[in-house]
């Protein structure tokens, strides 16, 4: 899954808010999501930001996935924005949610491109993985399902 404009343009399309769902299956209770490249998630983030997360950090352009978590974190409490120039919660990585239906939501405000804050955003390129439920069970008492 994608922004709707090529991942090498500078700057993706403004004030959007639109979601992508992923068909839950069977036997599977979670949903990872990772990066494509080291260079393929940049929303609301200058060059060489990092990963940002959380209302306070991603109000004007982010993407919204409920209840997402960076495996392997200690002590990592769950987000729902993320923001930046990376994908992750408290450490640059994929994002696991619980959390059904499966979507993604993604926002953006009116000014993509400027010599603002908003200067290094050209959106973002995700894979996707649903988790079984057995390897979800991992995450219980981590992330609310």
């Amino acid at each position: 899954m994608s922004t709707f404009t090529n991942i090498d343009s500078q700057g993706h399309l403004n004030n959007l808010d639109y979601s992508v769902c992923v068909e839950q299956r069977p036997n599977y209770c979670g949903i990872t999501y990772t990066t494509t490249s080291n260079v393929s998630f940049a929303m609301t983030g200058m060059d060489g930001i990092g990963n940002m997360f959380g209302i306070a950090s991603c109000q004007s352009d982010y993407i919204h996935i409920p209840q997402g978590i960076t495996p392997n974190v200690v002590n990592g409490k769950p987000h729902d924005r993320f923001c930046g120039t990376a994908l992750g919660n408290y450490a640059i990585g994929p994002i696991v949610s619980l959390s059904k239906p499966f979507n993604v939501q993604v926002i953006a405000d009116e000014d993509e491109i400027s010599t603002t804050e908003d200067v290094e955003n050209s959106g973002f390129e995700l894979l996707y993985q649903l988790l079984p439920c057995s390897a979800s069970e991992s995450f219980q008492g981590r992330i609310s399902s």
